[in-house]
């Protein structure tokens, strides 16, 4: 995913946000003359609903209207984007989109429900984060060796959180890396799961962004064991990757992004872009994204963010087969 960075940024820097790409036709509606939507495929308190309302305050003042935020969370955040895909191609409805409905939940059903392709036109990526590997003190382990030897020693005794189509993927390759047999426990989102894991209802949660479950760490109440990402989080520097622990290639890194319904006219698109790029890069968002996510921000061009879309759907579709995930 990072080898694309440096392409995505040079996109993104001849991407020029000027008047002109914001202008529309003179004979069309000033647009937004009402309200527009920011449909969220997970509940509130998770990462993608923490920066998704960053995104809204940001965006209302500069477009003249309110973008309201709404939380559609369940079936791997699908039905966020099946509302989207199917919502009038006015500008009005926006998705925040990110790795798990836009790659890895298509890549999951054997008939899913929208084309990640198709249905959506991309507006700009936003950036991207890193996913920790999270587990309750009560579980005899204080690194990842340790948790290795345990799960091992005590098949099917470890139950693991999935609150996302990411976590599932994710762990189902870690069980087959290293022969642990453990059992899912699913939640609607990242979020409901952390209260269940600092419960010790659940052992262990392979997929939980920085801001939500790294401020229980410092209180005992959970334990951090690895980053899943190719690079350290710049929130949490001194837990090491999985690839540092000898496992080789293993990168889940969440990325996120805005788009609209295919067809969404171009005038549009642009201004949106424009939009995005000088909110991302703003005193008042960017420090929050950095200091309360851990996010790196990541701007482009629509047609840069097509491109890493392709890539990342490919990528996501061979994780699945080469770990023998079936479809459903």
């Amino acid at each position: 995913m990072y080898r694309l960075l440096p392409a995505l940024a040079l996109a993104a820097a001849l991407l020029t946000a000027s008047d002109s790409a914001s202008a529309q036709p003179a004979s069309a509606p000033l647009y937004p003359n009402k309200p527009v939507r920011l449909l969220v495929g997970f509940p509130p308190g998770a990462a993608a609903d923490n920066v998704s309302r960053i995104i809204a305050n940001a965006l209302s003042p500069a477009l003249g209207q309110s973008v309201i935020v709404e939380n559609k969370p369940g079936a791997e955040s699908a039905i966020a984007a099946e509302a989207t895909a199917k919502s009038a191609p006015d500008g009005y409805t926006i998705m925040f989109a990110s790795s798990s409905n836009m790659a890895a939940a298509p890549a999951l059903r054997k008939d899913p429900p929208y084309d990640p392709t198709s249905d959506f036109t991309p507006i700009s990526l936003i950036g991207h984060g890193t996913f920790l590997l999270f587990t309750h003190p009560s579980v005899p382990a204080t690194n990842l060796a340790e948790l290795i030897a345990y799960g091992r020693a005590n098949p099917d005794q470890l139950n693991y959180a999935t609150g996302n189509p990411i976590a599932i993927i994710a762990t189902a390759q870690f069980m087959k890396a290293t022969g642990l047999r453990m059992m899912q426990v699913p939640y609607k989102g990242e979020a409901p799961a952390i209260p269940d894991l600092i419960a010790g209802r659940v052992q262990l949660e392979f997929v939980a962004t920085v801001a939500v479950a790294l401020p229980h760490v410092s209180t005992g109440r959970l334990r951090v064991l690895a980053a899943m990402a190719d690079r350290r989080s710049p929130l949490a520097p001194d837990v090491p990757t999985l690839a540092e622990l000898g496992m080789g290639e293993f990168d889940i890194a969440p990325w996120f992004g805005v788009v609209v319904p295919a067809g969404t006219p171009r005038p549009i698109v642009e201004r949106m872009n424009a939009e995005i790029a000088k909110a991302l890069h703003s005193p008042d968002v960017a420090p929050k994204l950095a200091t309360q996510i851990g996010m790196e921000i990541l701007a482009t061009s629509p047609e840069a963010f097509v491109q890493f879309q392709a890539v990342e759907q490919e990528r996501w579709s061979r994780i699945i087969r080469d770990n023998g995930i079936k479809a459903e």
